[in-house]
């Protein structure tokens, strides 16, 4: 009998899927029409959330971001952690609502436990995961993010960096260039998908050392988003493995995935992804959305 946290293997598909039975047990308030009443997120219910682990506080010593275990992980304490970055005291449901101070904090605290996590030997691999609106797995409509640590890399992530430290290049379009980051437009994007990157190599985790840079990545962030327009998305933050070493540390990109469409059966029988817009007209679309926003 598998346990309540446990991974299960299909022989024939090699494919794995993770058992977290407590995760049926997640709120779920968006059948209650925005209501905040009971909204374990906000100010004033701290009591609500496991014991806060880092915050960002503003001028007045309030906190503007929280960071929390999440109570429903999805691995065990002794296998890896799970964490939610609660960004806003305020019942806001999107980053683009975020204040500037909130959304830099947001960003402050992605970098924060990344580092963290990046520099605990036990632990290879950390991801950064945004999951905004139900239909890309939102279950709680206060603005928030994760963070999962875990032991090693799942196979497929260690083959792409692998693949990117034999000398791979992953060829995307850059469409915009800001304050030492761009925007790229990915080789195969999966609809109007867009990443985020450093211009200057500068690791991930160091975000968090400059108010500055975290200003100008989280202000960036903002205004790709308002360019795509997206009623659901999920973003996923790429570092390498702690095993790569420090000389792919300043390689990471943040992924915006569209998930404004549903994923169907052609998706689910051969893991493969149909687009409807070429990756030249995507490109393009988002370098004059982005123009047009000053």
């Amino acid at each position: 009998m598998p346990t309540l946290l446990s991974w299960l293997h299909d022989p024939l598909t090699d494919r794995r899927v993770r058992l977290a039975t407590q995760r049926a047990e997640r709120p779920n308030d968006f059948a209650k029409s925005g209501e905040t009443d009971g909204c374990p997120f906000c100010a004033g219910a701290e009591d609500r959330t496991p014991t806060e682990v880092d915050r960002v506080e503003g001028d007045d010593a309030a906190w503007l971001t929280r960071v929390v275990p999440n109570r429903y992980p999805a691995v065990a304490d002794d296998e890896g952690a799970h964490e939610v970055v609660i960004e806003s005291p305020r019942h806001a449901q999107r980053y683009v609502d975020l204040t500037e101070d909130e959304a830099i904090g947001a960003v402050t605290e992605w970098s924060r436990r990344v580092g963290h996590w990046s520099a605990n030997a036990a632990f290879d691999y950390t991801l950064l995961f945004k999951n905004e609106g139900p239909a890309a797995g939102a279950s709680l409509r206060h603005v928030h993010s994760q963070v999962l640590a875990l032991p090693a890399a799942p196979q497929p992530v260690a083959a792409m960096w692998r693949r990117l430290a034999d000398g791979a290049n992953a060829s995307p379009r850059t469409v915009w260039s800001e304050g030492g980051y761009l925007v790229e437009s990915p080789a195969a994007p999966r609809g109007p998908e867009a990443w985020l990157r450093s211009d200057e190599g500068v690791p991930f985790a160091r975000l968090a050392e400059d108010r500055s840079a975290a200003s100008r990545f989280a202000g960036l962030l903002r205004r790709v988003l308002v360019a795509l327009d997206l009623s659901a998305f999920n973003l996923v933050l790429q570092t390498p493995p702690a095993s790569f070493g420090e000389a792919l540390a300043g390689r990471w990109w943040l992924e915006i995935v569209p998930r404004d469409s549903s994923i169907a059966g052609f998706e689910l029988a051969t893991g493969l992804w149909i687009s409807s817009t070429p990756p030249e007209k995507a490109a393009q679309r988002l370098a004059e959305r982005l123009a047009t926003l000053g």
